[in-house]
């Protein structure tokens, strides 16, 4: 139970509690309470309940709030810009050390055709932002794709994306992004 010491000092000073008038509330002493939020001692099950119930906090609270520092936020002008080869520009939408699936905007060049056809673990989705895009399944089937478009498909099937005005897509993958860049 790593760091719910923190998660309980966190609610009770939201809460405008002293330690002692948690403490009173939960049955146990105040230099329990603060060896508890300091992370000093481990509690057994009934005495989260005690504090749980004392702060009116479902027990649950404590351990999803671990996962605070898992949320990723980039501010759009704070985006990671990676231009490929191809000259496809890619705007990384998450912080992929947080969020390991790969989310971007894909802005795509005017008369672009990928060379090759890609094949890759995990699903994609797309999403048209602006302009089209011709999405080609190894010559099987083609989809063509224009603005609030979108598509969903297993990346192990061989697939080449083309553009001939150009287009701003949504792209979110299961697949890694290192796989891309």
């Amino acid at each position: 139970m790593a760091n719910v010491g923190k998660i309980i000092r966190t609610f009770r000073k939201q809460r405008n509690m002293t330690l002692k008038d948690l403490a009173l509330k939960a049955e146990i002493s105040p230099s329990y309470l603060s060896q508890i939020e300091n992370d000093i001692v481990n509690m057994n099950i009934s005495v989260l309940e005690n504090i749980s119930k004392a702060l009116n906090v479902p027990i649950y609270m404590f351990f999803i709030q671990e996962n605070i520092d898992n949320i990723s936020h980039v501010q759009k002008e704070a985006r990671t810009r990676v231009m490929r080869e191809d000259k496809v520009e890619k705007e990384l939408l998450v912080n992929s050390d947080v969020f390991p699936d790969d989310v971007h905007i894909m802005n795509i060049p005017a008369n672009y055709s990928a060379k090759d056809y890609a094949v890759h673990q995990g699903k994609e989705f797309l999403l048209v932002l602006s302009g089209s895009l011709s999405i080609d399944f190894s010559g099987y089937k083609t989809v063509e794709l224009g603005v609030g478009d979108s598509l969903a498909y297993s990346s192990k099937i061989p697939h080449s994306i083309s553009s001939e005005e150009g287009c701003r897509v949504f792209v979110y993958s299961t697949t890694p992004p290192i796989a891309f860049i």
